[in-house]
Parts: structure tokens; sequence; C-alpha cells
């Protein structure tokens, strides 16, 4: 699978959970703009499209939703945590409390 792939499934991935939540209102940061680019207007025939066609399908189910681009500078939350899982080798999820190791991040995210 190429990056901008992967990049695409895990949108999908945090939409299908979103949606599992029924939330109605939701602003999705990403750092891969191509997917970004894509969610907006870009179109074509590729393994990529496919999952971006997938991922439009699922957003028609939010009252409220932004899709925007966001450098992977300006949120290290989103960095730290992509870093943890890719070195986990079980699912995780928090629900009710942030991990320890995001703790700093996010006070700092506040300010």
């Amino acid at each position: 699978m190429s990056p901008r792939e992967a990049e695409a499934w895990s949108f999908r991935a945090a939409l299908l959970w979103m949606k599992e939540w029924r939330t109605q209102k939701c602003i999705f940061e990403l750092d891969a703009k191509s997917v970004v680019d894509a969610v907006h207007d870009i179109r074509g025939y590729s393994n990529f499209h496919t999952i971006i066609e997938e991922c439009e399908e699922i957003l028609k189910h939010f009252q409220e939703v932004l899709v925007v681009f966001e450098n992977r500078s300006a949120n290290q939350v989103a960095h730290e945590l992509a870093q943890v899982a890719y070195s986990m080798t079980d699912p995780m999820e928090w629900v009710d409390y942030a991990p320890d190791f995001l703790l700093c991040n996010l006070i700092s995210d506040e300010y």
C-alpha cells in the first residue's frame, strides 16, 4: 500500500469510529494534504480514490464536518500518537482518559 493510501485508510477508520460514536459535528485535521485535497475535489480511478469515495460516503452521515490540512508540526499530539501506534502490537483505545505519553503534549496544545 502506498503512503497516501495508508493515510486514506487511516482517515476512513477515524470516520467510522466517529460515526460509531454518533457524533454529528466534527473537525478532522489531517497532515496528509493529498487526502484533504482528494476529499475536497480531486477525482480519479486509483485504489486511493476508491478509499476517498468511501470516506465521502461516510462523511454524509455527519451534520457539520470539516476536513482540513494541518502541518504535522502544528499537532504534536497526533504525531506522538502515530509514533507510539506504529510500535504497538495490540489495538488500544482510550475513552475517558489520555494515556500518560500524551499528557504533556495535550497540556501544551491548550496554550
